[in-house]
């Protein structure tokens, strides 16, 4: 009486989907928090402050003092203003990020 083994292998599908899942996890820890890097376009309504030579000086709620390059308002012109920011300056990034670190922190 002969024995016969089988071996079973695991199919080659099963490898390269773990491999595929495994560098899909990778990609997400190390873009994840780069995409709060990207600039974001801001359009609201400043006060024009002073003109220098670049331009004018505007005071906006959000951001304190952008300079924008065109411009030919007086100072005390209210005016609307686009300007692009990163994209953590509105998302709130900065506050959980000082908020974490505030519990780690003895």
């Amino acid at each position: 009486m002969t024995s016969q083994q089988t071996e079973k292998k695991m199919p080659w599908k099963w490898y390269v989907g773990s491999v595929l899942a495994g560098l899909a996890i990778l990609m997400m820890v190390t873009l994840v928090p780069i995409w709060h890097w990207f600039p974001v376009e801001i359009t609201e309504q400043g006060t024009v402050l002073a003109i220098v030579d670049k331009g004018c000086v505007i005071q906006t709620p959000s951001v304190s003092m952008p300079v924008i390059q065109e411009c030919d308002a007086q100072p005390g012109d209210v005016i609307d203003v686009t300007y692009f920011v990163p994209s953590k300056v509105t998302s709130g990034y900065f506050e959980k990020m000082q908020e974490r670190a505030a519990l780690v922190q003895p």
